[in-house]
């Protein structure tokens, strides 16, 4: 080792391993935080851009009353705990990739942007036939023309999810893509 280190080491002489090694990752500024999640690739800034333009105008006709706009998505929960936490040095982020899904409680929810929402708790997987049924009951309860802002995952495009879309559209319902 170094002669920093060294000189910190004897520095802690007298405390035990872990309060010496806290103490010497205080002082190079680490911090014990929570390991973060990230993407495979950051989004390409001018298609961002044009995204955030897209649900722009969209949330312009909300306001003026023309439709109501909703998101969905789906979220899942379980019990054991799979990110790590770990000493970084402060303004730092440690990420690890995604890893597959455990069996958990699997929560699909229409959320509007007035704090409204419509969640469907599903023990077990997500299939596209529990997307279809969530969006069949939730095309019941609307009472004016809405959109539904989704993702691109592969489900969402599926021929199964596809087909009950004009049946939808008769009840008000539309369904819009988010941008790539």
């Amino acid at each position: 080792m170094g002669p920093k280190m060294d000189g910190e080491r004897s520095q802690n002489a007298g405390k035990s391993a872990t309060q010496a090694q806290f103490a010497i990752l205080e002082k190079n500024r680490y911090v014990w935080k929570r390991i973060k999640k990230a993407p495979e690739k950051s989004p390409d800034p001018q298609q961002y851009e044009r995204s955030k333009t897209f649900i722009q105008r969209w949330q312009a006709q909300e306001a003026c009353g023309r439709s109501a706009l909703w998101y969905f998505g789906v979220s899942g929960f379980c019990l054991t705990p799979y990110i790590p936490y770990a000493w970084q040095p402060i303004g730092s982020v440690i990420a690890i990739p995604t890893s597959p899904h455990r069996r958990r409680l699997n929560v699909l929810g229409f959320l509007h942007q007035h704090h409204e929402l419509y969640p469907y708790v599903i023990e077990g997987k997500v299939d596209t036939s529990v997307i279809v049924e969530g969006f069949d009951q939730f095309s019941k309860q609307i009472k004016k023309r809405t959109s539904v802002f989704l993702d691109h995952s592969p489900l969402h495009r599926s021929h199964e999810f596809i087909r009950p879309i004009p049946q939808w559209v008769k009840r008000g319902l539309l369904i819009k893509y988010l941008p790539p």
